[in-house]
């Protein structure tokens, strides 16, 4: 008989003796079943609800599943540390559990702890080699490491798995893009601009842009990038309601303030409004670095919001409450944007900045930008866009 048939003739005794209350009869048979195959989830499930209905709930949280979902609980949350500890919970249980690895990855990812990453993948990518994410998540952190031949070998392993999967073309490009791979180019080129003609890959604008100087074609990318990562909700939450402010509000949005250079660029602009006529809120989904020119900026906001732990929608929401008049976001498409944010259409005016000229969203009422940034043809029109806030 072989270990399959073996394994769900003893699931099935497990399941009808823990269904009479005999516990340790059923957990016997769990442990049979791990014998034979040692990363058997539903066998630990079960033995996890065993430990629940024998009110023994500290043991029952030392289960794989448990674990698990504690760990993505956690990683939801944006307690990262403690995601993390419970997925190394697990994996001191299960270290063949490619999943624990895939979960770990992740949260060392998040901690900003690259190379442990790098090797998270690599082990959840080693016990289950058919599984994309690790391969394809192996490149992205390649790329934050600017070890960009590995990353094009990594994205080349993704395609290898799925080749037709629509991110996994942004990612060569972007490793050919951040080498300068002058051998690889034409033929970059000549795949990015095809798959955005068929529309058969979503790939990053900002990515896209160095390789097709056709307008057009650079909007359907960033038509299809912001399709993809930002599906517009039903209904705006701001319906045309005028506030009644002694001042104008103006919030910004961005991952970037901390020790980077949009923070160092912005601080005097801050600091700079001018306070009679503008109340300027700082909208941060950035981590809390100590730093300096953090702190110079959260002295310049007159108040300043740390929404990491919220999701789009509870920020956009927050946007709404506090009544603000213009939202600009300084991401546009870049590493750590939250555009989902402003999808909800919180207020009056949304913005983007320069960098930001590419996004293609519905969700934007306004651009910022100096004449030379916009061609001369479209200067006035675009100038005309921007409302005034109720």
């Amino acid at each position: 008989m072989s270990n399959a048939l073996k394994i769900e003739k003893l699931r099935a005794k497990a399941g009808n003796l823990y269904a009479a209350g005999q516990w340790d009869e059923a957990e016997k048979l769990c442990r049979r079943i791990l014998e034979l195959h040692g990363t058997d989830l539903a066998a630990r499930a079960m033995i996890g609800e065993i430990r629940l209905s024998q009110g023994r709930a500290a043991e029952a949280l030392g289960n794989v599943i448990s674990l698990l979902y504690r760990g993505n609980l956690f990683l939801e949350l944006g307690a990262f540390d403690t995601a993390l500890a419970a997925y190394e919970q697990l994996l001191g249980s299960s270290p063949g559990y490619d999943e624990a690895w895939f979960r770990r990855g992740t949260a060392l990812w998040l901690l900003e702890r690259f190379k442990d990453a790098l090797d998270s993948y690599a082990n959840a990518l080693a016990l289950n080699p058919a599984r994309f994410g690790a391969a394809f998540n192996r490149g992205t952190v390649l790329l934050k490491l600017d070890r960009y031949d590995e990353a094009f070998a990594a994205f080349e392993q993704a395609r290898s798995i799925a080749q037709a999967h629509p991110y996994v073309l942004g990612g060569i490009a972007s490793a050919v893009l951040g080498g300068a791979d002058l051998a690889r180019w034409d033929e970059c080129r000549a795949q990015v601009t095809a798959a955005v003609q068929d529309a058969s890959a979503v790939i990053a604008p900002l990515t896209f842009m160095p390789f097709c100087d056709d307008g057009a074609l650079r909007r359907a990318c960033s038509e299809a990038f912001v399709a993809d990562q930002v599906p517009m909700p039903a209904a705006p939450l701001w319906n045309g309601e005028c506030y009644g402010h002694d001042r104008i509000r103006v919030a910004y949005l961005s991952s970037d303030f901390h020790q980077h250079a949009t923070a160092a660029l912005i601080a005097g602009l801050i600091e700079r409004h001018d306070r009679s006529r503008f109340e300027i809120i700082g909208i941060s989904f950035s981590r809390d670095d100590g730093s300096a020119i953090r702190a110079r900026l959260i002295k310049a906001f007159d108040r300043f919001e740390d929404v990491r732990a919220q999701d789009d929608a509870q920020v956009a929401r927050l946007l709404r409450e506090r009544e603000i008049d213009i939202a600009v976001d300084l991401k546009g498409h870049t590493e750590g944007a939250r555009p989902g944010i402003l999808a909800h259409r919180p207020t009056p005016s949304r913005c983007h900045s320069a960098i930001s000229l590419s996004t293609a969203r519905k969700s934007s009422t306004c651009r910022i930008a100096t004449r030379s940034m916009i061609p001369a043809a479209s200067w006035l029109k675009t100038r005309r866009r921007a409302p005034r806030p109720g």
